[in-house]
């Protein structure tokens, strides 16, 4: 596991920021990095921490390396001389390293890869991240039970530090099949790497003949080397196979150009509504409606086979008559950027096609979490007729948004679903078309099957199943219930701020003062009706829509004619001033 030249210096500096400035006798240790890759770093000189003793432990000793067995190391704890980090190589270190773990300070493999990681991350090409973001999700999300090492994710993004070709040529490094990036990045490869991973790797047990031919290769010649490729090396592991393929670049998605992803005769994907006729959901879907009509999608804590649920999700094409495994799709549960499950789905010969999720594939999410949820059918790769390539164009199509939770949970929902704007007015008619809609919802701020809040801020305004958000912070949450609390009396608020901006304590409401003129008189009685009106919501001022009504009109033009006479701190009721 060779290192690259920039990985030591990298974790070096991460590992500076961990540990802070050295003090004689202090000592740390690092055990979760593989044996090999401790030896390597120990070894090369790059990995230096100024003040920090740096040593491997393992069976044998070396100074020229770094390398320490267990009693070497006791001894130099003993010493408490100048301050000290051993890298465990945890399966040749032996049992002598217990008094060194009870006494010294752990770097655990949460905290180092966290830090290093985010230090890699900032050394990538412009324009990088967000595809090395993605990579690294698809490659957890293709692995499913087998983890993916904390040390190959770093590892990857250590590689692709160089130029934007390699971030698609260190793809094998996660798991995922090479890419050969020319000109630009495309988020759509990442697709179409992961499904060539899973037909012709991922422990698929057809011959690779038959692999290689579920491909479409059009290139005969290129189709056979392929499968010679796989037949040498089907004793490997997936890692090791695709290690191997990195050396074969003729391989690389790009080079290769599997007729498989040309959806040639696919114009539109048509999702079938879970709700039926009377507006109820129907059964095949697995969704239930709760006491607001919301679609929930509800997991029995316990798994217990007979209270096994499914979600089902069916589709019609256009045209219908596709081909058999002419194409596949990627079925995503979404919350907000959140991919709560995946699926790939190739089309079959019934229509509609169908795609279940179970328990199972919801394994990895807190079961005492709730999210606003949405599924999205899409053809893994798009294209015009005739076979046309068109960029850019996605055909997919995304369901009513649903409540997705385990057992009975009363908590918010973590997250939800829908694009974000600026304000809720923005929101509401993106989903409320119609004039009729749009007042039901001004109208109605406490309807809480058309407005919500999930636990990450964003209110979410939903009409007939489509849904749109605006975030809404915890702060203005709270001044508007402090509002509540002083009756809706005008005044503005003050908090105090320690000198790292996090706030000293809860804001303190300072009142006007009392109304000394009819003008002052009227506008107390419009800021008292006001913010009567607003408790109808109990998410706060910004789940408002603020249309035509009287009690609107009033208060703004009661304060107009209070602001004529009153002194010029007036202009300051309902602001925050923030305080050092």
């Amino acid at each position: 596991m060779p290192l690259t030249e920039n990985a030591a210096p990298i974790m070096a500096l991460a590992l500076g920021d961990l540990l802070g400035p050295s003090l004689p006798g202090s000592m740390a240790y690092i055990r979760c990095l593989p044996g090999e890759v401790a030896r390597e770093l120990a070894a090369d000189g790059r990995f230096s921490l100024p003040g920090w003793r740096v040593a491997v432990v393992g069976q044998t000793a070396d100074e020229a390396t770094r390398a320490l067995r267990a009693d070497q190391a006791m001894g130099w704890r003993e010493d408490k001389a100048e301050a000290v980090l051993l890298l465990v190589d945890i399966e040749q270190a032996g049992a002598g390293m217990d008094g060194i773990y009870s006494a010294a300070r752990e770097i655990t493999e949460t905290e180092l890869f966290a830090k290093a990681k985010a230090l890699a991350r900032e050394q990538l090409a412009h324009g990088g991240k967000g595809f090395a973001d993605k990579a690294l999700s698809k490659a957890r999300r293709l692995a499913r039970n087998k983890a993916l090492s904390p040390w190959r994710e770093f590892a990857y993004l250590c590689r692709a530090a160089n130029c934007l070709e390699g971030l698609g040529a260190a793809l094998p490094e996660i798991g995922l099949w090479p890419v050969a990036v020319e000109g630009k990045l495309d988020d759509g490869d990442l697709e179409k790497s992961a499904r060539l991973v899973e037909r012709l790797l991922a422990g698929n047990r057809q011959s690779a003949e038959t692999r290689v031919a579920g491909l479409m290769l059009l290139d005969i010649s290129q189709a056979k080397d392929l499968t010679a490729f796989l037949r040498d090396n089907d004793f490997l592991t997936r890692l090791e196979v695709l290690s191997a393929l990195e050396q074969r670049d003729g391989f690389w998605l790009n080079r290769l150009q599997p007729d498989l992803f040309q959806t040639r005769t696919l114009h539109a994907i048509r999702l079938v509504s879970w709700r039926g006729q009377s507006g109820k959901p129907l059964k095949w879907s697995g969704l239930l409606e709760d006491a607001d009509a919301r679609l929930t999608f509800k997991m029995p804590l316990n798994d217990d086979p007979r209270q096994r649920v499914s979600l089902e999700i069916r589709w019609t094409t256009l045209p219908p008559d596709i081909e058999k495994g002419a194409l596949e799709y990627a079925v995503q549960v979404r919350s907000g950027s959140d991919v709560l499950a995946e699926k790939t789905i190739p089309h079959g010969s019934k229509s509609p096609q169908k795609c279940v999720f179970t328990h199972d594939d919801f394994g990895d999410l807190d079961e005492s979490a709730r999210f606003e949820a949405e599924v999205v059918v899409r053809a893994i790769v798009a294209t015009g007729e005739l076979g046309e390539e068109r960029e850019d164009i996605h055909i997919e199509d995304v369901t009513e948004g649903f409540l997705l939770c385990f057992g009975e949970v009363e908590s918010p929902a973590k997250s939800s679903a829908g694009p974000v704007f600026p304000s809720l007015a923005l929101a509401a008619i993106q989903v409320a078309k119609e004039q009729e809609e749009f007042a039901r919802l001004a109208d109605n701020p406490g309807d809480k099957q058309a407005f919500s809040r999930d636990a990450k801020g964003y209110i979410a305004c939903r009409v007939n199943g489509k849904a749109a958000r605006v975030l809404c912070p915890n702060l203005l949450l709270d001044l508007a219930a402090d509002w509540a609390v002083h009756q809706g009396d005008p005044g503005r608020w003050q908090l105090k701020v320690r000198a790292d901006g996090s706030a000293d304590g809860k804001p303190t409401f300072l009142p006007f003062g009392p109304a000394k003129d009819k003008a002052g008189e009227r506008f107390v009685k419009a800021s008292r009706d006001f913010c009567n009106w607003l408790l109808r919501s109990s998410l706060g001022p910004l789940a408002v829509l603020y249309i035509d009504r009287p009690f609107f009109s009033e208060y703004v033009n009661a304060a107009t004619a209070w602001w004529d006479a009153a002194p010029a701190r007036a202009t300051l009721i309902h602001t925050l001033e923030v305080v050092g």
